[in-house]
């Protein structure tokens, strides 16, 4: 569980993730991946987004591999103070390499993205849909791990983290935030 407060240019939100992360192993190469994202916002009071994000993943050796996934959003939408709940869908690949780098673990993730945004439209006092348009999204995930208790081969115990995440939109930016920079 992790409680944050967003800043931009503005605005503060604060808010919260909680996430189950599920991974069933079928060989020594092919997983299936279960994800399911429940996230607030002001202050706790609303539902921001719910995600549900299957994919199935393909090691070509332990530090090396490949995911396919789907992922079903619900996303909050306010227009003029009236909200609403509105979907998106998104498929997506993922290439994942992990190397030791001294005493750290570095983990890259190039994901891209096929979205399905959708039109948000007032009809009255309800927010709807009016379809969806297609947009592109390229990620860079990059993290940092270091066990507090240094081993070689590190399998478990207490351990800290530095990531960051970089998200470039491309293609119909217009359907977004039309930025080719989103956030990192």
């Amino acid at each position: 569980l992790i409680h944050f407060t967003l800043t931009a240019q503005t605005q503060n939100r604060t808010g919260g993730w909680f996430a189950i992360l599920n991974s069933i192993k079928l060989s020594k190469k092919v997983t299936i991946q279960a994800d399911f994202h429940y996230r607030t916002s002001d202050a706790w009071q609303h539902l921001q987004t719910l995600i549900i994000r299957p994919g199935i993943a393909y090691r070509f050796n332990p530090n090396f591999w490949t995911v396919l996934g789907y992922n079903h959003l619900n996303s909050r939408t306010t227009i003029s103070g009236h909200t609403s709940y509105l979907e998106e869908n998104q498929i997506w690949e993922q290439l994942w390499y992990r190397h030791p780098l001294q005493k750290f673990t570095v983990t890259h993730r190039i994901s891209f993205e096929q979205r399905f945004v959708p039109t948000a439209i007032l009809e009255g006092t309800k927010v709807k849909s009016s379809g969806s348009q297609y947009v592109n999204r390229f990620r860079y995930w990059l993290r940092f791990m270091h066990p507090f208790k240094y081993e070689k081969t590190f399998t478990q115990g207490l351990y800290g983290i530095l990531q960051e995440e970089l998200f470039l939109n491309f293609g119909n930016i217009s359907a977004v935030n039309a930025h080719s920079f989103d956030q990192s």
